[in-house]
């Protein structure tokens, strides 16, 4: 059966309908994050705490900050194999920094900063990536806008529904080659479609404001890639992140359970943000009672000495009778019990966040036993999302290196080695570095063992993930400490007064090039082991000379003589 516009615009739309909770649940932590003031009222003082966003921030700084090394394990590789998968481990390096100057470049903040972003204020991940002969490109997507359905083995159809204008969707239109509408509105609304059709190949078909701008086909390099791998392959990835397992067994409700399953980092808060919030309010409301007076008139007629528009003027001067009074009602004591539950509430929120001195509110000298506690809570909190962004970056290498291996597709001038593993996968690194931890651990270790040290190699593939071949740095650095040996220093004088002497002669100075001529003989011979010059010099005659008086001084021959270091004069 072929499909018509209508059956696509209606699947897309029944699956956005089927995630409209998990949408619902995605907007309330956006608006958290974005700080809205939900208790701003006219003529009333609200407070809105900055906890949620400083947390935001500071998790994505520590994500986003983390050295990424796009690795092959070569544990079990023979050497004739390392070249071929080092050579693998840079080109995906290098595509993924194109990525990243290509989104900066489209005003998109940048790939790792903008999937992370979304991930920490979603609760989830979407891309789309695509290989052909000439390029591979990856689009990270909001997931608010994407809308899969999960079967046995994945990802069975997803639809992604989103806007553009006019000009921007004519453009999109001739760069991927897509049939242009025959007349757009202002706003475009596009439902791109991806499934399994009847053969269960693979196809996709976008439409455009009610029109086929790419009717639905079978992707054979898509198909191909499964055909080969045996297993299914969708070019969108998409996955929650944390939250709850529960799928609506549990709960006994068809979509409750979508409110969960996947959660932003600022889910666990929530209800507490909300309440912590309120109770900022009210205490602006009591500090504000409490400074700001009310007042009292006593007068013995009908009028009035206290006027509103004068309460808070600077030097206001009132005119009373004999029997008239004013005066400032005495306000209310703020309750003890207030900061007492302030504090505990913002205990509550950084066990569910953050810890303080995470920020650097530190009070006092930390020690190793609560440096390690805050580390412990900022990694529990940022390992789902660590993992996960790992793991997918893992899968979309893997699904490039596959894609040109079985469709013979080489892009962006890539060579397939002749050499490689029958079996290999990519296995993305990416630690999360807490400021001073692994300082810590170390002086510990130090302190514990004197003699404690690590290898070399893991102490590189720690801190400089990003270098592709340890066992070349390391021989580059032996090569450094060889050159500074004394020998070595001896041949580079050697050579720069060879050359300098060269220089010389060719202004027209012979003599002094002559000089340096010997000056590099007599330092090569120290290189090479030639004979010693004796102590008086190479002048023979001088040392005929000191021989004849020596003998002369002392006619008893060589026994009569004085001998250094024995005392004698």
């Amino acid at each position: 059966m072929v499909m018509q516009v209508k059956d696509v615009v209606d699947s897309c739309t029944t699956l956005k309908s089927s995630w409209q909770v998990r949408n619902n649940k995605m907007k309330d932590w956006y608006n958290i994050l974005r700080l809205e003031d939900k208790l701003a009222q006219k003529g009333m003082e609200t407070v809105t705490a900055n906890d949620p966003k400083t947390g935001y921030l500071l998790g994505k700084h520590l994500l986003t900050s983390s050295t990424v090394a796009h690795k092959i394990e070569i544990e079990e590789l023979d050497p004739t194999e390392i070249a071929g998968t080092s050579y693998l481990e840079k080109f995906m390096t290098r595509r993924w920094v194109a990525e990243e100057n290509r989104y900066r470049r489209m005003g998109r903040q940048s790939f790792k900063g903008q999937l992370l972003g979304f991930m920490l204020a979603t609760g989830w991940y979407a891309a789309f990536s695509m290989v052909t002969e000439d390029r591979i490109w990856t689009e990270v997507m909001n997931p608010y806008d994407v809308y899969p359905k999960f079967g046995p083995a994945g990802i069975d159809e997803a639809a992604h529904i989103y806007e553009l204008g006019k000009l921007t969707a004519m453009r999109k239109c001739k760069l991927m080659g897509w049939n242009t509408p025959p007349r757009l509105p202002a706003k475009v609304a596009i439902y791109n479609y991806w499934f399994y059709d009847s053969d269960g190949d693979i196809a996709n078909g976008i439409v455009m404001d009610r029109y086929f701008v790419k009717e639905p086909v079978k992707d054979v390099a898509l198909n191909n890639l499964i055909q080969k791998l045996g297993e299914p392959m969708f070019p969108i990835f998409m996955s929650p992140v944390g939250g709850l397992p529960d799928e609506g067994s549990i709960l006994q409700s068809p979509t409750e359970w979508q409110k969960n399953f996947g959660e932003s980092i600022v889910a666990t808060n929530e209800s507490l943000t909300n309440n912590y919030n309120k109770m900022l309010s009210f205490a602006q409301h009591a500090t504000r009672g409490a400074a700001q007076h009310r007042w009292y008139e006593k007068v013995a007629g009908d009028y009035h000495i206290l006027k509103e528009e004068d309460m808070d003027k600077w030097g206001a001067i009132f005119s009373m009778g004999p029997n008239d009074e004013i005066g400032a009602l005495t306000p209310p004591q703020i309750p003890v019990e207030l900061r007492t539950i302030m504090f505990e509430y913002t205990n509550m929120l950084q066990r569910g966040l953050f810890p303080a001195a995470l920020h650097g509110n530190i009070q006092q000298q930390m020690s190793f036993l609560a440096m390690a506690n805050v580390a412990s809570s900022a990694i529990q909190i940022l390992t789902p999302f660590r993992d996960n962004y790992v793991g997918l970056m893992s899968d979309l290498n893997n699904y490039h290196y596959n894609m040109m291996k079985v469709n013979g597709y080489r892009p962006h001038n890539f060579k397939m080695p002749e050499v490689l593993p029958d079996e290999f996968a990519f296995q993305v690194q990416a630690d999360i570095e807490i400021p001073g931890f692994l300082i810590q651990r170390a002086t510990i270790a130090r302190m514990l063992d004197p003699t404690f040290r690590l290898p070399t190699r893991m102490v590189m593939d720690k801190f400089f993930p990003e270098i592709k071949d340890p066992i070349g740095a390391i021989a580059e650095s032996r090569k450094d400490e060889a050159m500074m040996h004394p020998k070595a220093i001896l041949a580079d004088a050697v050579i720069a007064y060879k050359e300098h002497a060269r220089r010389l002669k060719e202004a027209g100075q012979s003599e002094a090039g002559a000089l340096y001529d010997k000056l590099a003989a007599s330092t090569e011979a120290e290189i090479v082991g030639g004979p010693v010059q004796p102590r008086g010099g190479g002048n023979l005659a001088a040392q005929a000379a000191e021989a004849s008086v020596i003998n002369e001084a002392f006619p008893g021959g060589a026994a009569q003589r004085p001998q250094e270091g024995m005392g004698q004069v």
